[in-house]
């Protein structure tokens, strides 16, 4: 039943209310992939309170398993709440699984398969980390050099994008 709600509310816009069917009927997978799809929306509708309920519902696995949930969890629900320890250790936890050290740059010490950083989607996630450890170095670590230099850094690994030929 709350599966054929979770559907009905996703076709008649009613996004929040189609995420907590989803969850009511522990059908997790759908929650995170309606949350992935509808979460720009539901900032753009300053749902951000909302966004972050519904992510605190969703099991530790599925979040991490997801790499852009997991960025979407670590700034709303952790830094969004001044856990600037968990949100530090999170990122560090997705440059580990994308193969990155903590410049952004890809580890060549990893065993196994490791994404060039010039795939544009990896150099956006570097960028967004980057971004993301400055916010934490100046709101919650009062250090603005370093939330400096991070700043310059994430530009530098989004435009990997922006200089490939077309």
């Amino acid at each position: 039943m709350h599966r054929r709600a979770s559907e009905w509310h996703e076709g008649n816009g009613t996004d929040n209310e189609a995420i907590g069917h989803a969850l009511a009927a522990r059908d997790f997978e759908r929650a995170a992939d309606l949350i992935e799809r509808l979460r720009d929306a539901m900032v753009g509708r300053g749902e951000i309170f909302s966004l972050e309920r519904l992510m605190m519902l969703l099991p530790e696995e599925v979040i991490r398993s997801r790499t852009q949930l997991y960025l979407t969890y670590i700034v709303i629900v952790l830094a969004g709440a001044n856990q600037w320890d968990a949100a530090e250790m999170a990122f560090r936890d997705i440059e580990q699984r994308l193969g990155l050290d903590i410049e952004g740059n890809a580890e060549t010490s990893m065993p196994g398969p490791i994404r060039p950083t010039e795939d544009d989607e990896l150099a956006r996630i570097a960028g967004f980390v980057a971004t993301g450890r400055a916010n934490i170095a100046w709101e919650g670590r009062a250090n603005l050099p370093k939330a400096i230099a991070l700043n310059r850094r994430a530009p530098e690994l989004l435009a990997h994008d922006q200089q490939r030929p077309t």
